[in-house]
């Protein structure tokens, strides 16, 4: 994590009075598969996470056609 962001994040936990906590996730049940390799886990975490945004816009399409078929 660069400098910027690792400064950016500790203003808003200053400003939350959010403590750091870690809790370890030993694993994890993806599509009928148990992940237990750290990096699956993790490499999970950012998929669904990266993915939000796509899921997110494709929504805002489709609810675009469906309000245009409306009128």
């Amino acid at each position: 994590m660069n400098n910027e962001c690792r400064a950016t994040w500790e203003i808003i936990k200053k400003l939350t009075n959010n403590h750091y906590s870690h809790t370890d996730i030993r694993e994890l049940l993806i599509d009928n598969k148990h992940l237990k390799d750290q990096q699956d886990i993790a490499d999970a975490f950012n998929d669904y996470f990266s993915s939000i945004v796509d899921n997110i816009n494709k929504n805002k399409v489709n609810n675009k056609k469906n309000n245009a078929k409306v009128l």
